[in-house]
């Protein structure tokens, strides 16, 4: 596995952020199911889905991120 640098870790996580954050308008998570969820840098990054696991064609996902 490849690490990367810091700066290029938070420009990583800056546009994660941008993209999930134009994407979630009018989501309501409270239905979603956490998939998998992994800590960074004291961050919980929780990847949400209607279902028990992300299937290949029109899923729907959500990239949530939360202080803890």
């Amino acid at each position: 596995m490849t690490r990367l640098s810091g700066p290029a870790t938070w420009a990583l996580l800056l546009m994660m952020v941008s993209a999930s954050y134009g994407c979630r308008r009018g989501t309501d998570t409270a239905h979603l199911t956490a998939i998998q969820t992994i800590k960074s840098a004291g961050i919980d990054v929780v990847l949400l889905s209607d279902h028990d696991a992300i299937r290949h064609g029109k899923d729907m996902f959500v990239i949530e991120f939360k202080s803890p």
